[in-house]
């Protein structure tokens, strides 16, 4: 055998040699334009794409692409076999009877995953086809746009289980059908861009597990409330409220910087919670205790609660009497320290603190808001606490306080993990990284069993959405 014959040995195609299944699997992986161009490899490439279980059409402007247009529909008009998953991502729509028309195609092919990105004129309005939302097929429906509304006929989503939209300035109408039957939906994803409209969002699902929310105020800013006088403030801020009936609802994540009303039908079942309102600027407006306290008593019931805010007060907390693992994230010392305290006294089962700070003067105005040690030490440290998480830590007094306090209380800690900052800049005001580890160290600790570890941490300057 020569050398030529050697080497085309060596570099023999062993890939088109693969089951024509494998072929297909492949190919399901990439857009459609890329599948159909991949024909070109070789013959036994050829026709592979069309028997590809998922059609996916994304990126491309409509604005004169007859091309394309011509394209999407000559592979759905050729198509006759069952659709897995549809994904049609486009920007400046113009002609929605198209898409329409191809959404229908979808349906009829029992797609069983439909993934929408719209990007369309503000004026324009696009109402989905009642097909979609009585697919029998359809498993999980993704919708990304700001031109669509939902008027869905009753009843709907018959198989749904996963349903992800993210919309800007949705209406009240819409919001308040579109979550509001869904009989085996199990996991939902609301991220909206909202205005200063009424909007009510109605969820009934008797089968909704996971529960995510995700709200952004797009006019906030433009109705700062510039006085002290909680009396006059504005009534905007009650203008969001959501209609919870989900008694199988396990987890709930709510990321929000305009404090909506949130109203539990039932709220037993859950067991993880994630709220955060960092940049939330209301908390001084009356409605805001009212709806803070209901949220924390809808949670109360938790095993696991992470809470971002840095406006909340001790008098909106309940008991937490099944609370085991509990994370903080703040971004000043000062409402940690007056929170911390309520915590550990209202969670008797705590068994697992983490404490997450990204403050940037802690210490320079602690003179009013000092570290203050419960009168009595909370059951959680005497018997269930076990390990304890402190990240950002840069030595400021009253933080370190705290951390002495929790190792000298906690009677059967384990673990105590300390994330020293890596800001040199933020240590340096208060200690070293040697410093710290030393002074840790030198804490008297309640549990003979609890081992201090040091690991390399950071500080984020701002915290990320």
């Amino acid at each position: 055998m020569d050398s030529h014959s050697k080497l085309q040995d060596r570099v023999k195609d062993r890939i088109s040699e693969l089951p024509d299944r494998v072929l297909i699997h492949i190919v399901s992986f990439l857009a459609t334009k890329y599948a159909v161009r991949i024909s070109i490899l070789s013959k036994r490439w050829k026709g592979i794409w069309a028997f590809s279980p998922n059609l996916d059409f994304f990126g491309i402007s409509m604005r004169n692409k007859a091309g394309f247009v011509d394209f999407v529909e000559r592979v759905l008009t050729s198509r006759d076999l069952d659709i897995q998953k549809f994904r049609f991502e486009c920007f400046n729509v113009g002609d929605f009877s198209r898409v329409d028309s191809w959404i229908r195609t979808a349906v009829r092919l029992n797609v069983v995953e439909v993934d929408l990105n719209f990007g369309c004129d503000r004026r324009q309005v696009y109402e989905l086809p009642d097909s979609l939302f009585i697919c029998e097929s359809l498993k999980v429906l993704k919708v990304v746009a700001g031109c669509i509304t939902f008027d869905p006929p009753s009843p709907r989503f018959p198989s749904l289980k996963v349903l992800n939209a993210c919309l800007y300035q949705p209406n009240n109408e819409s919001m308040e059908k579109l979550f509001s039957c869904c009989p085996v939906l199990e996991d939902l994803s609301l991220r909206a861009d909202i205005g200063d409209a009424v909007l009510n969002f109605k969820v009934s699902a008797p089968e909704l597990k996971t529960f995510r929310v995700d709200l952004f105020n797009a006019y906030k800013n433009a109705y700062e409330y510039p006085s002290d006088d909680e009396d006059e403030a504005p009534d905007y801020i009650d203008v969001y409220n959501f209609f919870i009936n989900a008694p199988k609802l396990e987890t709930l994540d709510i990321h929000t910087d305009i404090l909506s009303n949130f109203f539990f039908e039932n709220s037993e079942s859950l067991v993880k919670a994630n709220i955060d309102l960092t940049h939330h600027d209301s908390s001084e407006r009356p409605t805001f205790a009212k709806s803070a306290t209901a949220l924390m008593a809808a949670v109360s019931n938790v095993k696991d609660l992470s809470l971002s805010a840095d406006c909340f007060k001790a008098r909106y907390l309940p008991a937490f009497d099944n609370l085991s693992k509990l994370e903080l994230v703040f971004q000043d010392c000062h409402h940690l320290e007056l929170l911390l305290p309520e915590f550990l006294n209202r969670s008797p089962k705590l068994e697992s603190l983490i404490i997450n700070r990204f403050d940037f003067t802690c210490g320079e105005h602690t003179n009013d808001r000092r570290w203050s040690q419960p009168k009595k030490v909370p059951i959680c440290l005497l018997s269930q606490l076990k390990t304890i998480t402190l990240k950002g830590v840069r030595g400021a007094p009253e933080e370190m306080k705290m951390a002495k306090y929790l190792l000298m209380a906690g009677k059967v800690l384990e673990t105590v993990t300390v994330s020293i900052t890596t800001d040199r800049d933020l240590l340096s005001v208060y200690s070293t990284e040697k410093g710290l580890q030393k002074t840790f160290c030198s804490f008297q600790k309640g549990s003979k069993t609890c081992v201090v570890k040091f690991v390399k941490g950071k500080v984020r300057r701002f915290l990320d959405y």
